[in-house]
């Protein structure tokens, strides 16, 4: 049974110099089988942004995901790109989440739109970060 439902139009901004719009979300059977949720991100300021950090709650069909560590955010380029997600709030009945928020970083060019999408895999691992932050306890300082 495929069904598709309208998240939106969803209107966020995101530190005044993105906006995100959340798209229609393609559904399948199984989670990790079509799942989909599109992002748009649009730069309506006039400056080229790289690596703009964009967080968002994001609405989540009942019996779709079950487990946040699943969500994947996939880039323009079609590859996953590094992000963090949490469980936001109460489940469905069925223990599926009701909402993510998500957060990355996202590349978009002086009053362009980007799209990135919202996928479940837990086939594979998340993609690390190109530079982890790093913490050492110093015994009298943290650095």
């Amino acid at each position: 049974m495929n069904q598709s439902a309208n998240w939106g139009p969803s209107f966020m901004v995101l530190g005044g110099s993105l906006s995100l719009f959340l798209g229609t979300g393609a559904m399948a059977e199984k989670p990790s089988a079509g799942f989909r949720v599109p992002l748009f991100l649009r730069e309506d300021q006039g400056v080229a942004r790289v690596g703009a950090p964009v967080a968002g709650g994001i609405p989540l069909p009942q019996g779709k995901v079950f487990n946040p560590a699943h969500l994947r955010i996939y880039g323009t380029s079609g590859k996953p790109v590094p992000c963090q997600t949490h469980q936001l709030g109460i489940c469905w009945a069925d223990g599926s989440l009701k909402w993510a928020l998500v957060q990355f970083q996202a590349s978009v060019g002086a009053n362009k739109t980007a799209t990135y999408n919202l996928r479940v895999d837990s086939s594979s691992p998340a993609p690390k970060p190109p530079s982890p932050v790093q913490v050492k306890d110093l015994g009298d300082a943290v650095r």
